[in-house]
């Protein structure tokens, strides 16, 4: 977008200050806003890139003092043994959501994972791969923002993950495909150990000249330890709908904190009073729906109309999680496709709101959410 130069023109015609907020920073989008006049609020790709590449991370992780899974990172060609109860991270992927993550159970994943390597090598370079204990337990996140005045955290999500109605899951694990945060409560043992683990390495991210938004992907073992897997040294999947959480709490959203650390704001802040108010259970759930379709791109045939739906039915405008009024409703939102679209294979359908819980224990989508899916 801020190559074209329409958009050049709009940028270079308004005054300053000139602020982008953006999702994620990359090299070439900092050379654009600065060739333009313009200041990002986000961290530069060469503060942010390294916390995210899951290969330095296991080393930054361990400077930061944080408890990593044990296991070892090792070059593909090296990877000899076949063993069971492991996960393998290639780690010349620096994109989450699940790419390039395999989770070997059984003989049948190392030929899953020989057969991606093998398929997905031909376009791209891939040398590395984290091999790591596999730890039964629950898989969710935990969101920090680092502040002048110390490091604050969000709370412990629960993800909904590897969910077969949201998307084609073919040769990986651990695919992310939304949060129920109404759902998964997690004793206050393992929040306050989550919060220690985001407090840690923001204290490290910050010595490295990070600050703003960050997220923590994390495992909590059935003795309800709190494992780090990776980091998200950016805004994370949970906004905006976190924020339209935290602001039905009556909570400071931490975007506040992130915006007023890059527009050079002062300001105070009670670090402990707002942490309280920032740990308090919040209400609300999301799912990203994806194309089932794998083989070619589909046309959209039918038409869906984005807003609030009750009984599945269409009944009024709506477009965040604050528009939903009644316990039964629900918002279709974020790209919903347009009728006489194409569709790329796997290509992603839409956001669906919910002010309920919608998995079960085991963190499978409850029947009735699985239908409204269908």
């Amino acid at each position: 977008i801020l190559s074209d130069k329409a958009v050049q023109e709009y940028l270079k015609s308004l005054p300053q200050p000139k602020w982008l907020l953006v999702y994620k920073t990359t090299e070439i989008v900092d050379r654009l806003a600065e060739e333009l006049g313009c200041k990002i609020i986000g961290n530069r790709a060469d503060v942010r890139d390294p916390y995210e590449d899951k290969r330095q991370f296991r080393v930054l992780g361990k400077e930061a003092g944080l408890p990593m899974v044990e296991g070892e990172t090792v070059r593909i060609s090296e990877l000899t043994e076949r063993r069971l109860g492991v996960v393998l991270q290639l780690t010349d992927y620096s994109r989450g959501g699940g790419v390039g993550t395999f989770f070997i159970k059984t003989m049948g994943d190392w030929y899953k994972f020989d057969e991606f390597v093998k398929r997905r090598g031909k376009k791209r370079r891939l040398e590395w791969v984290n091999v790591t204990r596999f730890i039964e337990g629950i898989q969710a996140s935990i969101t920090g923002c680092v502040t002048r005045h110390g490091v604050l955290t969000g709370v412990l999500q629960g993800q909904i993950v590897d969910q077969p109605e949201l998307a084609a899951l073919t040769s990986r694990s651990g695919v992310w495909l939304g949060h129920d945060w109404s759902g998964q409560r997690f004793s206050e043992q393992v929040q306050l150990q989550a919060e220690k683990l985001v407090r840690d390495l923001g204290t490290h991210m910050a010595k490295r000249g990070y600050k703003g938004i960050f997220g923590m992907d994390v495992v909590v073992d059935q003795k309800d330890g709190v494992y780090p897997i990776e980091c998200n040294s950016r805004y994370t999947g949970a906004f905006p709908t976190y924020t339209w959480a935290s602001l039905k709490n009556g909570e400071i959203p931490l975007d506040v904190w992130h915006l007023l650390e890059f527009m050079d704001v002062a300001y105070e802040m009670d670090v402990d009073k707002i942490q309280e108010q920032n740990r308090q259970p919040k209400t609300g759930a999301q799912i990203l729906m994806h194309s089932l379709e794998l083989g070619s791109s589909v046309r959209v045939e039918g038409n869906v109309k984005p807003g609030v739906y009750r009984d599945n039915n269409w009944v009024r405008e709506g477009w965040n999680l604050l528009h939903i009024q009644e316990p039964g409703e629900f918002v279709v939102t974020d790209g919903v496709p347009l009728q006489g679209a194409t569709l790329k294979p796997a290509e992603r359908l839409g956001r669906l709101l919910f002010n309920r819980v919608i998995v079960d224990q085991g963190g499978r989508l409850l029947p009735e959410i699985r239908e409204v899916v269908r």
